[in-house]
């Protein structure tokens, strides 16, 4: 199991704007505070 670190190394993980446009296949990891 890998933490955001390791996916930001290896150049898996990207932060994306609220603009960004689903692609088929994409992954999300949705980061919000209540």
């Amino acid at each position: 199991m890998f933490n955001q670190k390791d996916h930001l190394i290896w150049n898996r993980a990207r932060f994306e704007g609220k603009e960004y446009v689903m692609q088929d296949g994409d992954v999300v990891d949705f980061r919000f505070n209540v």
